[in-house]
């Protein structure tokens, strides 16, 4: 459950008597949205009173009004259809190069380009391997007064590599075990 708070205050001059729970109905609502939120959950109300007695005696008045709201739980097992262990996965990632680069801040400007040394891929060498990782960036920028335009540029969804290299890091692993055991073979046999 979620619970959200939504609260009142008022400062009332208060000529040095106690504080009194009839407080509520001195509480002027000129806020038209929140009464009826407040009459609906009338009966959740918690107050909190502090009185402050000096040379002008104040009550402070907060009234909170507790609403609940449900929030549903789903599995990603239960939306996600069609699973199927990643195979082959090694080959693919074989197949990417990994870059380091700049970024030219200088030409475009507009872009807002992050500075220093990137690593990353080239998105047109990653479509030929993986088209599905690859998608579009829209950029907005200002193009002069009241004028703004859009940039496409293409963009590894570096999320969906993950999967994938550890798929590839699994089936090398099995290829490393069996080399170990062709090893202590070979050993074996001397």
């Amino acid at each position: 459950m979620m619970q959200g708070i939504w609260a009142i205050s008022h400062l009332y001059p208060h000529p040095r008597q106690t504080c009194k729970p009839d407080f509520l109905k001195n509480i002027s609502l000129n806020f038209s949205p929140f009464r009826g939120l407040i009459y609906h959950f009338l009966k959740n109300i918690h107050i909190m009173k502090i009185c402050v007695s000096s040379i002008l005696s104040f009550v402070f008045v907060v009234a909170a009004v507790s609403f609940k709201a449900s929030a549903q739980t789903i599995s990603d097992k239960e939306i996600k259809t069609g699973t199927a262990p990643i195979t082959n996965s090694l080959n693919y990632i074989s197949k990417l190069k990994p870059i380091s680069y700049s970024y030219d801040q200088a030409g475009y400007k507009q872009l807002n380009l992050p500075g220093g040394a990137q690593y990353g891929f080239i998105a047109a060498d990653v479509k030929q391997v993986l088209p599905i990782v690859v998608g579009n960036k829209h950029s907005w920028y200002q193009a002069g007064k009241g004028s703004q335009r859009v940039v496409t540029t293409p963009e590894v969804d570096l999320k969906q590599l993950v999967p994938l290299l550890v798929s590839a890091i699994q089936e090398q692993q099995v290829q490393i075990e069996q080399l170990k055991l062709e090893v202590q073979q070979l050993k074996s046999a001397k």
